[in-house]
């Protein structure tokens, strides 16, 4: 996946690059000429702009929205290293205008259109930066959902010699009274079938009951099965898997 990523940035930023390059001197550079040939502070005072400058306008602005076009890559690499988050994009996206709109009056002449052209695409680019946070995400909770379920396979076939089916995080205690930093959690376990014998570690002694729905309600109902982190995770299950 990290070489995939890096093969993906290496294509895009070129990309981007140059989208943001022909967007700066097709749209912008041409009103920033038209607008410092025409302003005037006097008619006193001639404007007169020789090469130099207008070659240092249209390469300034046409570089700086290169730049601001790299902003979807910026975001997936921030939100790849968990920096950003799609919520907290959405929670300051005020504060995001505000910045965008500051960045497009320092890059452009000091006229509304231009602002406003370079305002748009840019934000624009934001929106589509909390798109691409939010698919980061929902990628690495898969990632995770796995990574976790092929540990809980594991422990349930070394420990119990039962393996497959398909597993959901249940429930959530916290086991100690007296503080909340200490969590116990639970897990359903469907379609596993026994594939091999146990394989329990020293001092370890598991034995494993094979029970019907009726017969562990049976034990509930006769307080049997006292112990809470045992005990509210099956009455749970009768509660919601009916």
């Amino acid at each position: 996946p990290r070489r995939r990523q890096s093969i993906r940035y290496v294509i895009e930023t070129p990309i981007w690059f140059i989208l943001g390059l022909m967007f700066g001197y097709f749209v912008i550079a041409p009103l920033a000429v038209n607008f410092l040939g025409n302003y005037q502070v006097s008619d006193q005072i001639s404007n007169i702009i020789d090469v130099s400058s207008f070659m240092t306008t249209v390469i300034s602005v046409s570089f700086a929205a290169a730049i601001a076009f790299q902003l979807p890559l910026l975001i997936r690499l921030l939100a790849s290293i968990g920096l950003v988050t799609s919520d907290g994009m959405r929670q300051y996206r005020k504060v995001a205008v505000a910045a965008l709109l500051i960045f497009a009056a320092i890059i452009t002449p000091p006229d509304v259109v231009s602002q406003c052209l370079i305002f748009v695409p840019c934000y624009i680019l934001y929106e589509y930066g909390i798109g691409i946070a939010e698919r980061i995400e929902k990628r690495r909770a898969k990632e995770e959902a796995e990574a976790e379920k092929l540990v809980h396979d594991a422990k349930l076939l070394e420990e119990a010699g039962y393996g497959g089916g398909e597993w959901r995080q249940f429930m959530v205690t916290s086991p100690n009274p007296t503080n909340h930093n200490n969590f116990a959690y639970t897990f359903l376990a469907t379609n596993v079938e026994r594939i091999e014998e146990q394989h329990t570690e020293a001092g370890e002694d598991i034995d494993v009951h094979l029970m019907t729905r009726d017969e562990v309600r049976e034990l509930l109902d006769n307080d049997q099965i006292i112990q809470c982190m045992h005990s509210a995770p099956l009455w749970r299950y009768f509660a919601l898997e009916k």
